[in-house]
């Protein structure tokens, strides 16, 4: 790195992974994220024990993630989305065989559902 603070890297490839912030939920569910019982995806990392039931709200990959790996912990998982698949950003057929991957890890789906 030079005296300015920066650095100068040549690739033919560059990904620019920003992070994610969590979105929060519309006044209208009732459910405000409190990180106790209602939580961000940050507050999931945090969680004190593993709980025995959970609902991702919401199809996207940080979601699906916490699901997965509460799944396999042995928390009961259900994910309901409002849209018809999970990740509709991804090609139509990769969506479906991730569907198919975490239905095999015992998670749950309500497609086409609002909260």
């Amino acid at each position: 790195m030079n005296a300015g603070g920066t650095e100068q890297i040549s690739a033919k490839h560059v990904v620019i992974a920003t992070g994610s912030e969590p979105n929060a939920l519309p006044e209208s569910t009732g459910l405000a994220t409190d990180e106790q019982y209602v939580v961000s995806s940050t507050g999931a990392l945090d969680l004190k024990a593993i709980p025995k039931k959970m609902v991702v709200i919401g199809g996207g990959v940080i979601g699906l993630e916490m699901g997965s790996v509460y799944a396999r912990l042995g928390t009961e998982v259900t994910v309901v989305n409002n849209g018809p698949r999970i990740c509709p950003f991804l090609d139509a057929e990769i969506s479906k065989t991730f569907l198919a991957s975490l239905k095999k890890q015992g998670i749950k789906f309500e497609l086409s559902t609002g909260v």
